[in-house]
C-alpha cells in the first residue's frame, strides 16, 4: 500500500474515532442531565417553601396554631416577642422526630396514672405536659441532681412528702411523685394566683419568680424578662400540649394504639425488710429485672422496711 493510501486511511480512522468520542460524550452528557433532573425532582419533594420571600426549609414545618392557651389562660400571640418565643419552641419540636414518637408512645402508658391524680387535687389536666417538659416522661437525673418524672431535688421532694432513703426513692414512683408535684403546684397557685406563674415557678422556684415579679413590677409571666431556661419553659410545655393532643398538627400519623401499655400486674404488700431482692423476686414467680422495671423507686438490691411501714410492690400478673 502506497503512502497516499495510508495517509487517507489514517484520516478516515481519525474521523471515525472522533465521531465515536463525540457520541460517547453526548450520551454521557444526557445521562448526567437526566440524573441531575432526578436528583432535583427528589430534592423538590423534600424541600418545601415556607415563605417565598425568605427562602426554603429542608423539612415541612407547620405554623403554630393561631390560638393557644395553658390551663385556659390565653397565650398572647399578638405580642411579637411572645410569638417569637412560642414559634421557636414549636419549630424546634418538629425537628425532634424521634423524641416526639418516643414521648407519644410513653404518654399512653403514663398519662392514665398522672391524669386522675391531677384531677384529685383539682390541678388542670394541662400540667401533665409539665412532666413531659421536665423529663420526657422518663425517670432521669439532671445535672443539678433533680430526679424522676417530676425532677425533684432531694430537699424539695422530702418537703412535699416523698420518702428518699438508701433503698427507697419515691421520686421514681410516678404516682407518688405526681402527688408531691400537685402539692407544690397548689402552694404555687396560692402564691401567684394563676396557673401560668405556678408552672413557671416549678422551673425557677417560687422565691426567685416572686422576686422578679416585684423587681420588674409585673403580674404576668409573658411580661417578664427571665433566665433563658425559664423564659422558654412555658412555651415548651404548651408545645407538648398541642403536639401530644393532636400529632397531625406537625404531620405525624399517630394512633393511640401505637403507644406503650403497662403490663398486667398484681400487688404484693411487704411489711418487713427484704435482704435479697433477686431471691425474693424468683420466689414470687418473676425475676429481678421485672421487679425493678415495675418498681423503679426501689434503689439497690435490698429493701429496708422500717417499723410499721408497708410497701405495695407491683409484680407481673400470674
Amino acid at each position: 500500500m502506497n503512502q497516499s493510501k495510508l495517509k487517507y486511511l489514517f484520516y478516515i480512522v481519525t474521523i471515525v474515532f472522533g465521531i465515536i468520542i463525540l457520541l460517547q460524550s453526548y450520551f454521557i452528557y444526557n445521562l448526567y442531565q437526566d440524573k441531575k433532573k432526578q436528583v432535583s425532582q427528589k430534592d423538590s419533594v423534600q424541600t418545601n417553601i415556607i415563605d417565598p420571600s425568605v427562602g426554603t426549609a429542608r423539612y415541612t414545618l407547620s405554623a403554630i396554631p393561631s390560638k393557644m392557651d395553658f390551663c385556659g389562660e390565653t397565650v398572647p400571640l399578638d405580642d411579637a416577642e411572645v410569638f417569637e418565643r412560642m414559634e421557636f419552641e414549636w419549630v424546634a419540636a418538629q425537628h425532634r422526630t424521634t423524641a416526639n414518637w418516643i414521648i407519644l408512645k410513653r404518654s399512653t402508658r403514663y398519662f392514665p396514672i398522672i391524669e386522675p391524680i391531677l384531677k384529685k387535687y383539682n390541678i388542670p389536666d394541662d400540667f401533665k405536659y409539665l412532666a413531659v417538659a421536665e423529663s420526657n416522661l422518663a425517670n432521669v437525673t439532671s445535672p443539678a441532681d433533680a430526679e424522676g418524672f417530676w425532677q425533684f431535688l432531694q430537699p424539695t421532694g422530702m418537703a412535699f412528702g416523698l420518702e428518699i432513703s438508701r433503698s427507697v426513692d419515691e421520686r421514681y414512683d410516678v404516682a407518688k411523685a405526681t402527688e408531691a408535684a400537685c402539692k407544690y403546684l397548689l402552694a404555687a397557685y396560692d402564691m401567684f394566683g394563676n396557673w401560668t406563674l405556678a408552672a413557671a415557678s416549678y422551673n425557677m422556684g417560687q422565691g426567685g419568680l416572686s422576686d422578679e415579679l416585684t423587681v420588674q413590677k409585673q403580674e404576668s409571666y409573658y411580661k417578664l424578662r427571665l433566665n433563658s431556661e425559664t423564659s422558654k419553659y412555658l412555651f415548651r410545655i404548651i408545645t407538648w400540649k398541642y403536639i401530644i393532643g393532636d400529632p397531625s398538627l406537625i404531620g405525624l400519623d399517630w394512633k393511640p394504639e401505637m403507644g406503650q401499655k403497662l403490663p398486667a400486674t398484681r400487688s404484693v404488700k411487704v411489711s418487713s425488710s427484704i435482704d435479697d431482692l433477686v431471691a425474693w423476686s424468683i420466689q414470687q414467680g418473676t425475676d429481678y429485672r421485672m421487679l425493678k422495671y415495675l418498681n423503679p423507686w426501689i434503689r439497690g438490691g435490698r429493701l429496708e422496711v422500717g417499723g410499721g411501714k408497708t410497701y405495695d410492690l407491683l409484680l407481673p400478673a400470674k
